[in-house]
C-alpha cells in the first residue's frame, strides 16, 4: 500500500517558491463525487477494504462499520497529508484528492461489513477467534 500511495518520488528542488505551491494548490481536488475518477475509486475502495477487516480483530474497541469508517477517515486523510507534504517539498510525487479520502473511508466500513457477515457463519467464527487478538462476536 506504501508503494502505491507515495511512490514515484522524484525530487525537483528543495525549495518553496511561490508558483510551484499556487500549481500545487491548483492540482489538489477539493470538489467531492462531481470530480471521481471510477476505476481510481474503486481501487481506492478495495485498498481499504482489508484494513476494515483487520481492525476489529486487532483492536477490539471497533465494534461497528460507523468506527470502522472513523479510523479509516483518519488513516486516509493521513495519507493524503502526506501525499501533499511530499508534493510541495519534494516537488513530485502523487497528489491529494477529497475523493480518495471518501472511497478510503468506504472501503473501510465495507471490510468491517464483510468480517461482520462472514463471522456468522460458524467454521469462520471459529477461524476468527483463534486468530484475532481481541473479541470480535
Amino acid at each position: 500500500m506504501i508503494h502505491l500511495v507515495f511512490f514515484p518520488i522524484e525530487v525537483y528542488s528543495f525549495k518553496l517558491n511561490q508558483p510551484l505551491l499556487r500549481e500545487i494548490l491548483n492540482e489538489i481536488n477539493f470538489i467531492p463525487i462531481l470530480t471521481i475518477d471510477i476505476p481510481s475509486f474503486v481501487l481506492n475502495v478495495i485498498m481499504l477494504i482489508p484494513f476494515g477487516v483487520y481492525l476489529p480483530l486487532l483492536y477490539g474497541k471497533v465494534d461497528s462499520a460507523k468506527k470502522a469508517a472513523k479510523y479509516g477517515f483518519f488513516l486516509s486523510l493521513s495519507i493524503e497529508v502526506l501525499q501533499l507534504i511530499i508534493k510541495v517539498t519534494l516537488g513530485s510525487g502523487r497528489i491529494a484528492d477529497i475523493n480518495d479520502i471518501i472511497a478510503n473511508t468506504l472501503g473501510a466500513a465495507i471490510g468491517y461489513l464483510i468480517l461482520n457477515k462472514l463471522v456468522k457463519i460458524k467454521p469462520f467464527k471459529a477461524l476468527v477467534s483463534n486468530f484475532s487478538l481481541a473479541k470480535f462476536a
